[in-house]
């Protein structure tokens, strides 16, 4: 029987995990299935969608026999949305890819791990996106602090009455108000993280994802920041 390398294991990764994860999402997840994919929107281009909207018509008027008639020109504009991609990376440790090529059962249950893990943390993202203003905000700090490793937080986050960990987790990298990006070591309790490294920030400020490149997550605006009414959603 032939045996699977690494370099196997990790392209049967990167092609079957992704449109699995994506398929589900939309499958367990009713809110997103009553989206009309691109509906009346033209085919992206440019990572920006384009909408044709008419701002002028023509003019249809009632008369005698007789009367002059006269023409009207409609008027189009075409605003542009930029798109916004949402990643879910994942890393597949050594120890674990080599566990994989012992056999077929073995490979199956490192898939189908991971596909889970990241259908549950996406599922997540996303419906705090979906429901948001766009601000990617997570937390509130609680109190300033000058080059310290323990971040406080408020016990609401400004999307909702829950505790301000909730959206926090070991691992991520955040920002805290202007301070430079900074992982989280470990989530002590609802109201409190550890820091990697130490940071200095004021009350009150926001606290967001932050990019591989340090810099402050552009999330996706949501029915709050629309100001949508969900009955309008279909």
């Amino acid at each position: 029987m032939a045996t699977l390398s690494v370099a196997d294991i990790g392209n049967i990764l990167k092609k079957d995990i992704e449109p699995v994860v994506q398929v589900a999402i939309f499958e367990k997840k009713e809110f997103y299935n009553v989206f009309k994919k691109n509906s009346g929107v033209r085919p992206m281009q440019n990572n920006n969608f384009y909408v044709t909207v008419q701002t002028a018509g023509y003019q249809t008027t009632a008369s005698t026999p007789g009367s002059t008639l006269i023409s009207s020109k409609p008027d189009w504009i075409q605003p542009v949305v930029p798109c916004k991609w949402v990643w879910t990376p994942f890393d597949v440790d050594d120890p674990a890819l080599s566990a994989a090529r012992k056999g077929e059962g073995a490979l199956v249950d490192l898939l189908m791990n991971i596909k889970t893990r990241a259908i549950g943390d996406t599922e997540r993202s996303l419906q705090r996106f979906i429901h948001g203003a766009g601000t990617g905000v997570l937390a509130t700090a609680n109190g300033s602090a000058a080059d310290s490793t323990t971040l406080t937080l408020n016990n609401s986050t400004p999307n909702g009455d829950i505790p301000g960990t909730f959206y926090l987790q070991k691992n991520y990298n955040i920002k805290i108000g202007t301070a430079a990006a900074v992982t989280i070591s470990s989530v002590n309790s609802k109201t409190e993280v550890t820091l990697a490294s130490a940071r200095s920030w004021s009350d009150a400020d926001n606290v967001v994802l932050a990019d591989g490149d340090g810099n402050a997550a552009d999330e996706p605006m949501g029915i709050y920041g629309a100001n949508v009414p969900l009955r309008a959603i279909n």
